[in-house]
């Protein structure tokens, strides 16, 4: 068995539950919009759905994959303009590597 599915299927569950987690303590704290909070748990649960049809090898694992980190992006960022007023670059460039390469060993898996 290759285990290439498999770690990409553990990067993104692991990385799904720390969003779907900081969504749950934004709905405890109430510091950003309540849907706002409610979608980033949501997105963190899809990216975890999506670790696991990754290691299946489903043919939608990429799908929902894509739909959950531009989700989380745009989510970011909305919350970074709520809280602050403004965007963290670093921030959002750390985001913007870690689905880089979430989505590239993903894509990467799915090919062999």
């Amino acid at each position: 068995m290759d285990p290439l599915p498999i770690i990409s299927g553990v990067l993104t569950s692991i990385y799904g539950f720390l969003n779907a987690f900081a969504g749950f303590l934004q709905i405890k704290a109430k510091k950003i919009q309540t849907w706002s909070a409610w979608l980033m748990l949501g997105s963190g649960l899809l990216l975890l759905g999506s670790g696991v049809i990754l290691v299946l090898k489903l043919p939608s694992a990429l799908l929902f994959l894509a739909i959950g980190l531009i989700s989380i992006h745009l989510l970011a960022i909305n919350n970074g303009f709520h809280l602050y007023g403004r965007i963290n670059i670093g921030h959002h460039l750390f985001r913007f590597v870690v689905s880089i390469i979430l989505f590239g060993l993903a894509f990467w898996s799915r090919r062999y």
